[in-house]
């Protein structure tokens, strides 16, 4: 069906409109011989020209999803979503320059790299464990530009850090977004499955057990770029 509506209007972009229950991922062959996923869950294959393959490489063109909740009978998560995608945001762009960074400490290294090199010097950084813990401000949250490097797992709401060695601690809960999130906030995530779209337990309206994601957008969000699988943060050079 989406092949022959982009053979019909040749779009430059193609936009899937609600989660994975009404249009699915499609699986690919994973081409990292790292992971033990032989293959990812993703939308890319709706943005290949020519005949499906499950290869990991195409042509594309720039495939996007506004996904409403996976398995919610409401309407509501998607129409909310919408509007904050439709809505007229005048931000200046000196407005992100100076984002909300979270990482994992294993990944504090790779995230203060990539930091520089967008950025041309160092930001601010908040990396977990930390003394703190993961109490973040409002100033924090509010900020337009998150850029998030942590460890994620499927089906699972919330991101985590770790040091180089030791268990896990908590670092960001999708609790922690609602009502935070300031006009035009855009989220850069490079964690694994930070971008898994699965079914919330209990009623997916209300449920805070939902996809972060879901979260992002159910607050005002009005761009988040996530993975469907792993997601490499990056070596630490600490010890």
């Amino acid at each position: 069906s989406i092949d022959g509506i982009c053979r019909a209007v040749n779009p430059n972009y193609l936009l899937i409109i609600g989660s994975v229950d009404v249009i699915p991922h499609q699986r690919v062959d994973n081409p990292s011989r790292s992971c033990i996923e032989t293959e990812i869950a993703t939308d890319w294959p709706y943005g290949w020209l020519g005949n499906y393959s499950n290869g990991p490489f195409g042509t594309p063109r720039m495939v996007g999803r506004i996904p409403g909740i996976t398995g919610c009978r409401s309407a509501t998560p998607l129409l909310t979503a919408l509007a904050s995608a439709t809505k007229t945001c005048h931000r200046s762009t000196s407005d992100y320059l100076e984002p909300f960074v979270l990482c994992s400490t294993s990944f504090l290294e790779s995230t203060r790299r990539t930091l520089t090199e967008v950025f041309g010097a160092p930001r601010e950084i908040n990396a977990v464990p930390t003394a703190c813990g993961a109490d973040w401000s409002d100033e924090q949250i509010s900020r337009p530009l998150h850029l998030i490097n942590c460890h994620g797992s499927p089906h699972t709401p919330s991101f985590s850090g770790q040091c180089a060695t030791g268990p896990s601690r908590p670092a960001l809960f999708p609790e922690q977004l609602e009502g935070r999130l300031s006009e035009g906030t855009i989220a850069a995530v490079s964690c694994c499955y930070g971008a898994d779209l699965f079914a919330p337990i209990g009623t997916a309206e209300s449920s805070r057990y939902i996809p972060i994601c879901n979260a992002f957008l159910r607050n005002g969000a009005i761009g988040y770029f996530g993975s469907t699988g792993s997601s490499h943060g990056g070596r630490s050079e600490l010890k």
